[in-house]
């Protein structure tokens, strides 16, 4: 486990980051010395922040889940998760995890900030979704995608009208 520790510390050296997150998958559990154990949840997380930069959402999660696997109560790693999801158009994933950071950190500014602009978003989603229900005339889909909206933000204008002409 040192080993494959080292050999993963050493590609994330060399700016191989998709390298290093490779060969850091292959620690599974804590058999390692506690202060690699230690060290494991952050070098993933700037892995995942590394993946981030470069847009490559895909592996930026699998780094990010692993970090949450290591160490679940980083406010922090959980903001970048929701930070994640929202560029992969996963509103939903992103308002769990962000509501999750700000549990464990209430004071946290990027946060509280993201998780505004991600209900914005997830509730304009689940708008043109219901719209699109209410053209093919699915009028239990469209009220169930207004209700959607509604439970996120109920002063959202397009959903009352959208459920008034279903």
């Amino acid at each position: 486990q040192n080993a494959v520790y080292f050999q993963g510390f050493l590609h994330y050296q060399m700016s191989d980051f998709k390298q290093a997150l490779n060969t850091l998958l292959a620690i599974k559990s804590p058999e390692s010395s506690e202060i690699i154990f230690q060290n494991l949840p952050a070098l993933f997380q700037n892995i995942g922040v590394e993946m981030q930069a470069r847009q490559d959402w895909s592996n930026a999660e699998v780094a990010l889940k692993k970090a949450i696997e290591f160490k679940k109560n980083d406010a922090d790693i959980r903001y970048l998760m929701g930070f994640n999801h929202m560029k992969k158009d996963n509103y939903s994933g992103a308002m769990e995890e962000l509501k999750e950071a700000l549990r464990l950190n209430p004071a946290h500014p990027r946060a509280t900030l993201l998780l505004a602009v991600v209900t914005d978003k997830l509730a304009e989603q689940r708008v043109k979704a219901g719209e699109s229900e209410l053209m093919l005339g699915n009028y239990t889909e469209a009220m169930a995608k207004f209700n959607a909206v509604l439970d996120i933000d109920l002063k959202n204008q397009r959903a009352i009208k959208g459920r008034k002409d279903v």
